[in-house]
């Protein structure tokens, strides 16, 4: 018998490795090929790597019936190489990209406590996440009651009462665009009184929605009919002349009138001057004779109605400035608190004879209506901190003042409280002052109006409304909001982040999303993605873009057998595995030699006892693995 060389026999070994790891493969393609919970087949031909991939976390979903939704379920690590399949009856997820995209019908309503899960591309479960979907009726807008239009008298004070209801009983908020009144928008009262600016024809969006953001509208027109308006004077105080000197003053008034009489005259009641009837202006030179103070009634009218004011006028050879010899408190710095009201007073003297008018300010700014002796100060919540409060004494060309430093405190009010069992009062000490803040919804799809509202409310529930955000504002309607439109706006339940991209739309392609989209020659690379780095070698003069790279610290698609510098882990633990499948095909031909060689010796054997001649060779079949090795 010819000897067997040894590269026959290792070549021999390599063919049945071959052809075993062929048939296991395809073994496990035909085997693999089962259908999932999803309905999903799956399983592929060729050898499987399993990884360690688990489902990102998922908060439970609460959605309306009716409205589209859409949630792009993703793994870590992310990978292209599993399959999703879902327990849900309402939905299937798509099994490649993971995308939960459907409409929920108002026969799909209640809650839903089901699983999202994945498995390999050869059928091996890999990770499961319970989801909570929680599916609910669709929402009813509310109805706003009829309002008629309005006639009103300007300067007339008006009230209105608006009324709503709602089909689900929802909490409702009110508004309008109006610029001379604001609805309350927990009531739906109106109460204004309009003034010269208002009169017209004036059309007011008044609405309603719920906690939903669903709204019904109407449009209403005020008529604000013109009421003549007396002509208004600007103040004057007390004035003083210098005896053989010229003096010049301007007086001067307003008339809010339009169409109705508005041609001002003025007048005074004095032999000391007098004052231009169609200017206001007092132009005259006192003599000796007209030493003295004196009380004039300046007047203005528009032939129907007048203005007046009564000043104190002095005539002296030398004016002296006047004089604030009293005032009340009589500390310079003090303390209030929010809320608190004192009465800050001052008493003048001019040694003229003049009577000084008085003027106050806070912080610089002018107090209206405040030129008396006397101003109540109140500080308003939030108005904690310095101030400083001045009044300001005149004769009409000389002045003196005097000023408070004032600390407003926070407020704090004693609360009384009984403590446990006992009968004991304590007195609790509860800060007034209240922080607003806010929380806002989604802004509503834009109504035919050009409207979009959203519901906002104080989380500290503090009653005041300072700084409350905008809750109406103006948009451009369109009929049927979508993906599509390149509109950055709101639609199906959200609002977009970028225009056609977020919200309730799906995410926007991108170089960093692992999808091959918007035209990429790769999977984030090439297209309008910047171009994939083969390697870290920098190109003169040219900014490589950042990509995967050889040398990135990261085991990239494509870089197992040619980056052992990023994939070398991995690359030992594969071939560990192709290694010890080879040990084990060649065990299992071992071991299936081995049962075909004691079957032989058995029929021999039977057919010895038979009587039949038996062949004194063995087959190659009957010889053992270690007979072919020798």
């Amino acid at each position: 018998m010819p000897k067997v060389s040894n590269n026959f026999i290792a070549a021999l070994l390599v063919a049945v490795i071959i052809i075993n790891i062929v048939s296991m493969a395809s073994h496990v393609t035909n085997t693999g090929k089962e259908k999932s919970a999803g309905g999903v087949t799956i399983g592929m031909a060729g050898l499987c790597v399993f990884e360690n991939v688990s489902i990102n976390p998922i908060e439970n979903q609460t959605v309306t019936a009716g409205n589209p939704f859409f949630l792009d379920v993703n793994t870590t690590p992310a990978t292209s190489s599993v399959i999703f399949y879902d327990t849900f009856p309402i939905f299937n997820i798509t099994s490649v990209e993971g995308y939960i995209n459907f409409t929920p019908q108002e026969s799909d309503v209640g809650i839903y406590d089901e699983y999202i899960k994945i498995n390999n591309s050869c059928g091996a479960f890999l990770d499961e996440i319970p989801v909570r979907f929680t599916i609910m009726t669709s929402n009813r807008a509310p109805v706003l009651d009829a309002i008629p239009d309005q006639t009103i008298n300007q300067n007339d004070e008006f009230y209105y009462d608006a009324n709503a209801t709602d089909p689900d009983a929802d909490p409702l908020t009110f508004g309008d665009n109006s610029t001379f009144f604001n609805i309350d928008p927990q009531t739906g009262e109106i109460s204004f009184t309009p003034i010269q600016d208002d009169v017209g024809n004036n059309s007011v969006l008044i609405y309603v929605f719920d906690d939903k953001n669903a709204m019904d509208s109407q449009v209403v027109n005020f008529e604000i009919l013109d009421v003549n308006d007396a002509p208004v004077l600007d103040p004057i105080g007390s004035q003083t002349a210098i005896i053989n000197k010229t003096f010049f003053y301007d007086v001067n008034a307003t008339d809010v009138d339009v169409a109705l009489p508005n041609i001002i005259t003025y007048g005074d009641n004095t032999s000391l001057f007098n004052i231009d009837p169609v200017t206001g202006i007092i132009n005259f030179t006192p003599t000796d004779a007209d030493n003295g103070t004196y009380w004039i009634n300046i007047t203005a009218t528009d032939g129907y109605l007048y203005d007046w004011e009564v000043v104190s006028f002095s005539v002296t050879p030398e004016n002296r400035p006047p004089n604030i010899t009293w005032w009340d408190p009589k500390e310079y710095e003090l303390e209030m608190y929010e809320g608190d009201v004192r009465v800050f007073s001052i008493y003048a003297v001019d040694p003229d004879g003049t009577v000084p008018s008085a003027q106050w300010y806070l912080d610089g700014g002018t107090l209206s209506n405040a030129v008396e002796y006397n101003y109540s100060y109140s500080p308003v919540s939030g108005s904690y901190g310095y101030h400083n409060l001045t009044v300001v004494v005149s004769d009409g060309e000389l002045t003196a003042y005097h000023e408070w430093q004032i600390l407003v405190k926070r407020k704090y009010v004693p609360e009384t409280q009984t403590s446990g069992s006992s009968s004991t009062q304590e007195i609790v000490f509860k800060k007034q002052l209240c922080m607003e803040n806010w929380r806002c919804g989604e802004w509503s799809v834009c109504s035919v109006e050009g409207i979009q509202i959203r519901r906002c409310w104080d989380v500290n529930k503090c009653g005041t409304t300072f700084y409350k955000p905008e809750t109406a504002r103006n948009c451009t309607y369109y009929p049927q909001p979508s993906c599509e439109d390149g509109i950055l706006n709101c639609h199906h339940g959200g609002c977009e982040i970028l225009v056609d991209c977020g919200g309730p739309c799906p995410p926007c392609p991108t170089c960093s999303d692992g999808i091959q989209n918007q035209g990429e020659l790769g999977i984030d690379c090439g297209g309008p993605c910047p171009p994939c780095i083969e390697s870290r070698e920098p190109i003169e003069g040219i900014e490589e873009p950042k990509g995967p790279y050889c040398g990135d610290g990261v085991c990239n698609k494509g870089e197992l057998f040619t980056c052992f510098e990023d994939c070398g882990g991995n690359f030992t633990q594969l071939m560990s595995v192709i290694l010890a499948i080879i040990i084990i095909l060649i065990l299992s031909y071992i071991y299936n030699e081995t049962i075909i060689v004691s079957i032989m010796k058995f029929k021999r054997t039977l057919l010895l006892a038979l009587g039949k001649k038996a062949s004194p060779v063995l087959t190659s079949r009957e010889r053992t693995g270690t007979d072919l090795l020798v």
